[in-house]
């Protein structure tokens, strides 16, 4: 089954690869820009800021899916695009999903690390 290409950050933070994540979202901060990485994709960057908060069909956005597999730079970049650290996923806000990734094995590091990125990002530790 193919994924929709609307899924290509969700994809992105999956998989730990923040580097794609820094070219589509702040390419203007890329710390080497080359021609031969620029991606072709059928939609502009608005677009793209706009599939920061599209939901898969666990309800998660791509910082959700960041967040659960630990990948903290894809974190970084995703909260500096301008990704929500408040939205939930399937009822959980991102702050409380860190936290609980905390008791994964071998997770508590990144665990720590995302706690700190959502608290400066401005998590609310409880539902407004």
């Amino acid at each position: 089954m193919e994924t929709p290409v609307a899924f290509v950050l969700h994809n992105a933070a999956e998989v730990g690869d923040a580097g794609i994540l820094q070219r589509l979202l702040l390419p203007e901060e890329e710390s080497t820009p080359n021609s031969a990485t620029e991606l072709s994709l059928p939609f502009s960057r608005e677009v793209l800021k706009e599939l920061l908060s599209l939901t898969d069909l666990n309800d998660c956005t791509p910082l959700h899916l960041a967040i659960l597999n630990g990948h903290v730079k894809c974190a970084e970049v995703l909260l500096k695009a301008g990704s929500s650290p408040d939205v939930c996923c399937d009822g959980s806000p991102p702050l409380h999903m860190a936290v609980c990734a905390a008791l994964l094995p071998g997770r508590a590091e990144s665990a720590h690390a995302l706690v700190q990125l959502l608290l400066a990002a401005g998590a609310q530790a409880t539902e407004t």
